[in-house]
């Protein structure tokens, strides 16, 4: 008799944790924010498992100048930009490893804009810890993976690998926000943006700052930086995956960001 309290108990207590699991991933995509990085995302698990020929990795700056639409459709040249806002180099590295579990570049191309960012030196502020998680850690699929990159990332802080890994813990008070086009992905991103392409057609003046310091100003490679350079390098190696690093110029690049020296 006691073994068949336990075992209803048993069920009842699975069967809770079952269902709250399933209510809980169902409405976390719901309640966090979508914008442009989680529209590239969701269109790169859209591939299904296509064979690239050339992927592109990188902030910004990258998705915004490598028109991978047309380097497909009318080259020939099977790319697409799996990118996006103000993405460090260690996120970068993890942005590589899911890629692989999904598709078999022939060539990987890194945009290094970001190789001088205080992010991956100084740790982040709570700003930046907002954008990296808005544009960066909540589009990803969960996954054992990502939540290892989190934990790597917040150098072992299980708050925070807990709270990045299910933003549903940090936007649950959304709820008075949430519109029509949080339950599902089609917004004013997707008409814009193909192949993880985004198109922007807007033209501005701008001051073009490539000034910089004086000749021969050296300028040290953060150690988050170099380990995230290490570690592309050799991922793609173990993939036999050709690896190649470039950078998309801005207006606001400086000689000393040109002369990456060690």
């Amino acid at each position: 008799m006691l073994k068949k309290k336990y075992i209803r108990g048993t069920l009842k207590v699975l069967s809770f944790a079952v269902c709250f699991a399933a209510i809980f991933l169902l409405l976390q995509p719901v309640f966090v924010p979508k914008n442009e990085s989680s529209v590239i995302v969701n269109q790169f698990y859209d591939l299904a498992e296509e064979d690239l020929d050339v992927l592109f990795l990188g902030a910004s700056q990258m998705f915004c100048s490598v028109n991978a639409q047309k380097l497909t459709e009318e080259y020939g040249i099977s790319a697409f930009d799996f990118g996006t806002s103000g993405q460090v180099l260690p996120t970068t590295c993890w942005y590589l490893r899911e890629a692989l579990q999904e598709t078999n570049p022939d060539v990987v191309m890194v945009e290094l804009c970001e190789f001088f960012d205080p992010i991956c030196e100084n740790g982040l502020s709570e700003e930046q810890e907002g954008q990296q998680s808005s544009w960066s850690f909540n589009p990803m699929r969960l996954s054992m993976q990502k939540l290892r990159f989190l934990y790597d990332f917040f150098d072992g802080d299980l708050a925070k690998t807990a709270e990045y890994g299910f933003p549903l813990l940090k936007y649950h008070t959304r709820w008075n926000a949430i519109q029509k086009t949080d339950f599902h992905t089609t917004s004013i991103w997707d008409m814009t943006i193909n192949r993880g392409f985004l198109v922007r057609d807007g033209v501005e003046p701008v001051t073009i700052a490539y000034t910089g310091g004086p000749d021969g100003e050296e300028r040290e490679i953060p150690k988050h930086t170099e380990e995230a350079i290490a570690e592309i390098a050799e991922t793609c190696h173990r993939g036999g995956v050709q690896l190649i690093f470039f950078k998309t110029p801005v207006s606001d690049w400086t000689r000393t960001d040109a002369r990456i020296v060690k």
